[in-house]
């Protein structure tokens, strides 16, 4: 008996270890209890959080990969279901009343609001952004620069951009610091008008007509006789010296660019949404309103973009300036084809939203869609991998532009793989001799090579979701600095299509 002691334990350590290993695997793939700030379920052991959220969400795919209704949708639903406030964007025509489907899917119609011509709202971003709590002329100047940046892509590469995004920045900067001086307001309109009558001339500075009929001339007035210091000394100098004795070609160039700019605000259905007196304010989607700019690019055009991107500032700006507590409201811009909406700004906003609950929740195409839509040059593709940068997790969804698999691949990263080879020749004889194995040579060998964790073909073969997919979408989950069950940084998942 004593002789078979040592095999009955060697049994028992056994049978112990296969009954613990039982149990691990069990309690590891077991469900995990949702945490109170769960957006949504990946897999019954990998969640995404608000926190992680707020490290920016990007989802990629190609036209009809499920982007929109698989991780998206399901993405936003978390948002709201959190009380998010949401600013969404919009391209299509038909994406006002998506928005108000999934709102009221998710009992937030109390805070819904479509903005759009005709609704009767109004928001000059001029004058909201000077009466924000750290605004000022320079801040209100450089969300017109932001509409140069836009409008002067296609000139990139040019030699003399800088120059005149420059000369135009300065004389935007100059004519809302003129009218802000006199008025303590400045309106869209009121910056036209003052750069409509602007001196063409010294000798018109000096004439007693222009100082009688002129906006400029009055607003230049006004402000000397109420207030002093060097803003003023600037303003008077600018427009009564420098510009005043500017080539009539460099002042024919930056007045027609700036009046062309401002005219997209002043005229058709946006300036509805524009001129008037001002009852729209960013502020509501900080307290929780969900609000949708049904000015889409497809029907608007640049008019629509333009004002969608200054609304998607102001919300961005007064986010980032907000008192930092810890019960603060998440706020969400929801962005579907967002190569439209991107500006050089995002990628430094992206950097800091974290800590003050900005979400952003990005939809797009691909990388040469992104870096066309910025300008097509080498700085448009640093602007554009910036910006990717900026959004730590991402969900990438079926996919046929090698260029977008290739840099998304690398991301995800590679291991070292096994290969083996084999090969087998007759030493002698004839073909039959090979086959039966009589005296045939034969020689195997194998390598280690660094292969793609996931490779780039890999995206063309997931589910784009419709009725031959069963309505299941499949996208690849990646987070900065996380591992998934898997023990990889990404993860294969999929995402049900409301039928």
């Amino acid at each position: 008996m004593k002789e078979q002691s040592p095999a009955i334990l060697g049994l028992l350590v056994i049978a112990i270890i296969i009954v613990l290993s039982m149990l691990w695997r069990a309690l590891k793939h077991r469900p995990s209890l949702p945490r109170s700030d769960e957006l949504i379920r990946l897999t019954p052991t990998d969640s995404l959080t608000l926190e992680q959220a707020c490290s920016g969400v990007l989802v990629v795919g190609s036209t009809g990969s499920g982007k929109s209704s698989g991780p998206g949708e399901a993405m936003i639903c978390g948002l709201l279901r959190q009380g998010a406030g949401v600013l969404w964007l919009t391209a299509k025509v038909d994406e006002a009343e998506r928005a108000r489907r999934i709102v009221g899917d998710c009992g937030r119609m109390d805070d819904f609001i479509r903005v759009a011509p005709a609704s009767g709202f109004v928001c000059d971003p001029l004058q909201v952004e000077l009466a924000s709590d750290g605004g000022s002329v320079q801040s209100a100047a450089q969300l017109l620069d932001l509409i140069v940046e836009l409008t002067s892509r296609e000139s990139a590469g040019r030699g003399d951009e800088k120059f005149w995004s420059l000369s135009f920045q300065t004389h935007f900067y100059f004519a809302i610091s003129a009218v802000w001086l006199a008025k303590r307001r400045a309106t869209i309109p009121e910056v036209y008008r003052l750069i409509v009558s602007g001196p063409n001339s010294s000798e018109e500075v000096n004439s007693p007509e222009w100082r009688r009929s002129s906006f400029c001339a009055e607003c230049l007035l006004e402000a000397a006789d109420r207030t002093s210091g060097l803003e003023l000394e600037l303003c008077l100098q600018y427009w009564l010296e420098t510009w005043a004795r500017l080539s009539d070609k460099t002042k024919s160039v930056v007045q027609s660019a700036t009046l062309n700019l401002l005219s997209k605000f002043m005229t058709g259905p946006v300036a509805e949404l524009v001129v008037g007196r001002t009852n729209l304010f960013p502020s509501w989607v900080l307290h929780g309103k969900v609000m949708i700019l049904d000015v889409p690019a497809l029907r608007f055009q640049q008019p629509g973009v333009f004002y969608q991107v200054l609304f998607k500032t102001l919300v961005a700006r007064q986010t980032l300036r907000r008192k930092i507590s810890a019960n603060m409201r998440p706020v969400v811009i929801h962005a579907d084809e967002a190569q439209l909406f991107i500006t050089s700004l995002d990628a430094q906003i992206q950097t800091v939203a974290r800590q003050s609950g900005l979400v952003s929740l990005a939809l797009t195409q691909s990388l040469p869609m992104l870096i066309a839509q910025l300008g097509g040059s080498e700085k448009a593709r640093q602007e554009v991998e910036s910006w990717i940068a900026g959004h730590q997790t991402l969900f990438l969804c079926a996919n046929t532009c090698p260029m977008t698999n290739e840099f998304f691949s690398k991301i995800f990263g590679s291991s070292r793989h096994m290969f083996l080879s084999g090969q087998c020749s007759p030493a002698g004889g004839d073909l039959f001799d090979a086959l039966m194995g009589n005296e045939s040579r034969f020689s195997a060998g194998w390598n280690e090579q660094w292969f793609a964790d996931f490779p780039p073909g890999e995206f063309a073969n997931l589910l784009k979701g419709g009725f031959y997919n069963r309505f299941l979408v499949e996208a690849v989950a990646f987070q900065s600095g996380r591992l998934f069950s898997n023990g990889k940084n990404h993860l294969r998942v999929c995402f049900q299509q409301r039928r």
